[in-house]
Formats: C-alpha cells, structure tokens, sequence
C-alpha cells in the first residue's frame, strides 16, 4: 500500500510540473479545458495489485491459501464534466482487461487467479489549478475473477469464473496539452465482495470461497474532450 502511495505521488507531480511547461512553451491556453460541459473519451495503462486468502469451503484439512500479486492492465474510459470557475464536478465510466498473464499463484495448491475484467462508475469532483484538474472520486466498482486449481495432492483439477461487487474510492491529476488533450495519473483503491467458484471432477463438485482483502490500481491515461 505505501510503495503504491509514493509511486502515484511520483507519477501526479511529474504529470502536474512536466505538461502545464510543455502546453506553454507551444502556446497553449494555461486553464484546464474551457467550456462548461465537455464530455471526454480516453484510454490508460496501468497495474491492478491485490492481495487475497482462499478456502476449501468443506472437507476435512481442506486447502487453504494466498493469492496475492501484480496484473499489467489497459482500458478505455468516457466522462462527462461541468466546470464552473476553478471547480469541476463530473462522471466516469471505464472498463479495464487483464493484460493475459495470472495475477497471482499459490505453489502450495498449484492455484492460480486472473483478473479479466474491471468496471467502474464514478463521480468526480476536483479544483483547476491553470492547466492542472486535481480531483478525487468514488462510486461503484464490479471485477470478474478467474480461478484455477490443479492440486497434485487431492487430484483436484479445475477452473471457475466469478464477479463480485463493490465500491472504489480514489484521487487523480489531469492536465491540459491542447484545448482538447488531457494526460493523466490516477490511483483507486478498491473494496469487493467475497468470491465463490465451484469446482467439479469425478469426485463431484467443490466449492471455494475468496477473501479480497485489498486491491488497488493505478493508470496512466489520455483524454479527448468534446465540447457541449
């Protein structure tokens, strides 16, 4: 949690003193944005980071572990903001995929956990300082999860996706390049329900129960805003 804390901070006041220089050196107008609603379409990269605990729900001794790790992410977002003198209020919406490899492996149990999906609907609210928008936000946040177990020991061998609900709250920068081109840095920590996944085999069908107990990502973006 603390090395994600420092690395946004990092990556916030280098977007926040690098870009305003670069947008006035080639002229551009120094306040962020300029119309009242714009509505805005982006895409970002980044790292969901998580950590877990996972159990056997029945059974005697039955397997018990961690799943904790690092996934590579992108996705597309789209907004909507009202600014009125230096604040601005808003919505975001986005969706981020999975970059393919697992987020996290337990050798103990040979499971591992990806992470496909991850969706968010947010408000938003924050303070234009020049061509800088430092703003938090908050809202709902859904995640698809996908589990996998291929234990040696029970002969247990399978796999089960699985969506949990939740919520998310963060802090973010945005700062102006062009009239209509924004970069930004933004971090989230967010707060899902528990899981479930149902394994089957010959054996029959086992079910296991998924405790996230934190998951943060932070994202490196772009916007396009449209005036309306």
């Amino acid at each position: 949690m603390r090395r994600s804390l420092l690395l946004f901070a990092l990556l916030a006041g280098t977007a926040a003193g690098v870009a305003p220089a670069a947008a006035a050196d080639n002229g551009m107008p120094p306040e962020f944005r300029s119309s009242d609603f714009e509505v805005y379409v982006g895409a970002f990269g980044g790292a969901n980071m998580m950590q877990s605990t996972y159990q056997q729900s029945e059974g005697v001794d039955p397997p018990f572990g961690y799943l904790d790790g690092n996934l590579a992410a992108y996705g597309v977002r789209a907004g909507v903001d009202y600014n009125t003198d230096s604040w601005v209020i808003g919505a975001v919406a986005d969706w981020s995929f999975g970059a393919g490899a697992k987020i996290a492996r337990d050798a103990a149990n040979s499971s591992e956990l990806d992470m496909p999906n991850l969706a968010t609907i947010r408000a938003r609210a924050g303070y234009a300082a020049g061509s800088a928008l430092f703003y938090i936000t908050g809202g709902f946040a859904t995640a698809e999860m996908s589990f996998e177990i291929d234990d040696e020991v029970t002969g247990l061998r399978g796999s089960d996706n699985d969506w949990a609900e939740g919520w998310t709250i963060g802090a973010g920068v945005d700062v102006d390049v062009t009239q209509n081109v924004s970069v930004g840095v933004e971090y989230l920590y967010l707060s899902l329900d528990d899981m479930k996944y149902e394994i089957s085999d010959d054996a029959g069908t086992v079910t296991f129960e998924q405790d996230l107990e934190t998951m943060h990502t932070i994202r490196l973006g772009v916007n396009y805003a449209f005036s309306i």
